[in-house]
């Protein structure tokens, strides 16, 4: 007998709810036993859908907790491994929507499983109905068969929403007094500031908001730590671009792919604003010292984009790796510059609007200092972090990132500027119904 519905409490104590696809499709459709040692799914039954037909979900909750904001996600596979992490572009509503509404970049959980985010909605009960209907690749249009994909759908899932702490916010001054200022710093504190600064007769506690606060170990490098006591590193546009060596000259007849202007309010000396292309290559050499040990690691690019940003609305493909480390994996994401459209949400309150302020893998983000930053890729550097030994006896205390990333359907970067990359502690927005 198949198990209809997997249910667990996150850390908050509110209900996370998944339903499967065999509970939601109609009689209509069929469902197969999933193969379970292969696709890891919670359920034994799965639906294949392929996105030249129309598809109805009749999806009913039973343990949602009252009063709390649910993303509702579409959960799948792909037929394909490599098609991990893809833009699919479901056109989905809701029975009595009028309009239909196009999904967004999808997210890869730490159960493996993809995610598409469909709806957001506030719970007032336990028990809530909902009716979506999937539109066919092919309603309204030629045949389009290069399009066409076929995903496993293991179930509908509704995840609390994780509203973001800002953690770049310098914490108060008024802080009680028997703080041990010491255990909030790294060890290496003193040797940190003495970068930059005189760290002679400097006290703990003002140590510690000079940290927070964070500043500039060398023109092209700033460093900080969180409310956490955990590393945070900054490069410049410099200090991840490759140098180039030619112009558009009459002896090389190549176009430079950056200008370097300077910025008021910008950290650093100069930032980088892209000419006429659709590929940008990052390389960067990081100090093993300048991050915490046990900690993944998220790397965000901070960009502005031109007045004009409608040409960069298309997906960008990422993809990076650590230089000879052993079992090198390279992830590649998609990602968007231009932030998508705000997901539908059910039953709006009067003045209510579309939460942003949510971590969100892959949607840019408005940042503090007016910049906008996109997470591209994590890492997890930890005590066990291996080098190739080549490679260890090369770089020494440290070790280089390479990595691109380019627009999908070779539209350019022209205008983009480039601040530079930020590697700071990890956060994802969900968490993932275990196992």
């Amino acid at each position: 007998m198949s198990i209809p519905q997997w249910f667990s409490v996150n850390k908050k104590g509110q209900h996370c709810e998944l339903i499967s696809s065999s509970k939601c499709v109609s009689a209509s459709h069929t469902v197969f036993s999933a193969p379970g040692k292969l696709l890891h799914s919670r359920f034994q039954d799965l639906f294949k859908y392929r996105s030249t037909e129309d598809l109805r979900l009749t999806v009913v909750t039973q343990f949602l907790s009252p009063n709390v904001t649910y993303i509702i996600n579409l959960v799948y596979k792909c037929d394909y491994p490599h098609n991990r992490d893809l833009r699919i572009p479901f056109k989905y509503k809701l029975e009595e929507m009028r309009e239909y509404s196009t999904s967004c970049v999808a997210h890869v959980g730490e159960d493996g499983w993809q995610r598409t985010e469909l709806f957001q909605f506030t719970s007032i009960k336990n028990e809530h109905y909902f009716d979506i209907h999937f539109l066919s690749e092919l309603t309204g249009q030629e045949d389009r068969s290069y399009d066409i994909f076929s995903i496993n759908i293991e179930g509908v899932e509704f995840c609390p929403v994780d509203f973001e702490k800002d953690e770049n916010k310098v914490d108060n001054m008024q802080q009680p007094t028997d703080i041990d200022w010491g255990k909030r710093l790294p060890d290496e504190y003193a040797e940190l500031i003495a970068t930059t600064y005189s760290a002679y007769g400097i006290s703990r506690k003002n140590a510690y908001f000079l940290l927070r606060e964070g500043f500039l170990t060398n023109s092209e490098q700033w460093f900080s730590i969180s409310k956490k006591s955990k590393k945070r590193l900054m490069l410049s546009a410099r200090a991840i671009l490759p140098e180039e060596k030619s112009g558009w000259n009459f002896l090389s007849r190549r176009k430079m792919s950056w200008v370097w202007k300077s910025l008021p309010g910008s950290r650093f000396e100069k930032v980088a604003e892209s000419c006429d292309i659709n590929h940008l290559a990052i390389t960067f050499r990081i100090a093993s010292h300048l991050l915490s040990h046990d900690t993944m690691y998220a790397c965000y690019l901070v960009f502005k984009l031109p007045e004009n940003a409608s040409v960069f609305e298309g997906v960008v493909v990422t993809s990076f790796h650590i230089r000879g480390m052993k079992n090198l994996h390279t992830a590649r994401h998609h990602i968007y510059l231009v932030t998508p459209p705000h997901t539908p949400i059910i039953e709006l309150s009067p003045g209510q609007k579309p939460s942003r302020c949510r971590k969100i893998k892959g949607h840019p983000k408005l940042r503090k200092d007016g910049w906008m930053e996109i997470q591209m890729w994590e890492f997890l550097f930890s005590s066990q972090f291996e080098l190739d030994s080549r490679y260890k006896s090369f770089w020494k205390d440290g070790f280089v990132i390479d990595g691109y990333f380019k627009s999908l359907d070779k539209w350019n970067f022209t205008g983009l500027i480039v601040k530079g990359i930020e590697l700071r502690p990890a956060k994802v927005h969900f968490e993932p119904i275990s196992m």
